[in-house]
């Protein structure tokens, strides 16, 4: 049974807590292009640099495997860090539909006030956002966290490939330091 008609209504508003979602999801995926994008470009200039035989150290003692460990984590980071821009910018694209969709349905289904039973997702899809937001969603935040986390290793495993013992140390820290934010979104 389909809830969008062929007409919508032209002084339709969404209200103001379906926007606010919408507003804030927008806010989230246009930073989540931007840093995707940006992580892309340096994964391209990292697999470019890695890739270069003359940026290997021939003192150091460093194996076959861990030198195409190194470049499939590039690989992997320039892939996960394209899909998780991609999935970002549809859904922009839906949250941007959204308030078409919402004029669009039987209004008898879309309370304007009162109270409504359900978390977040479940109001933006009431409203229109699509059936398969979550599947997005879902997608968007494991490309980005994977692509997020494949930039930082690539690097330290260059550090490892190439550095003193020291700096292996220091910078594993610090990189471990960088992963606590990420920490942060699996906590309630």
């Amino acid at each position: 049974m389909p809830t969008l008609r062929r007409e919508a209504l032209l002084d339709y508003q969404l209200p103001s807590t379906v926007q606010s979602l919408q507003g804030g999801w927008q806010l989230t995926c246009q930073s989540g292009t931007m840093v995707s994008t940006l992580f892309v470009i340096a994964a391209t200039q990292l697999l470019a640099f890695f890739k270069n035989p003359n940026h290997f150290s021939t003192t150091q003692n460093n194996s076959e495997g861990a030198l195409r460990a190194l470049i499939i984590i590039c690989y992997a980071s320039l892939f996960f860090n394209a899909s998780a821009a991609i999935s970002s910018f549809i859904l922009m694209d839906k949250l941007g539909e959204l308030p078409f969709r919402a004029a669009s349905k039987r209004q008898s289904i879309l309370p304007s006030g009162g109270t409504i039973t359900g978390n977040s997702e479940d109001l933006l899809k009431r409203y229109g956002v699509g059936k398969l937001w979550t599947v997005l969603v879902w997608h968007w935040f494991v490309s980005y966290m994977i692509g997020t986390i494949s930039i930082i290793t690539q690097v330290l495993l260059y550090v490892w490939l190439q550095e003193s013992k020291e700096a292996q140390i220091v910078l594993s820290c610090i990189a471990g330091f960088s992963f606590l934010p990420l920490a942060v979104l699996f906590t309630p």
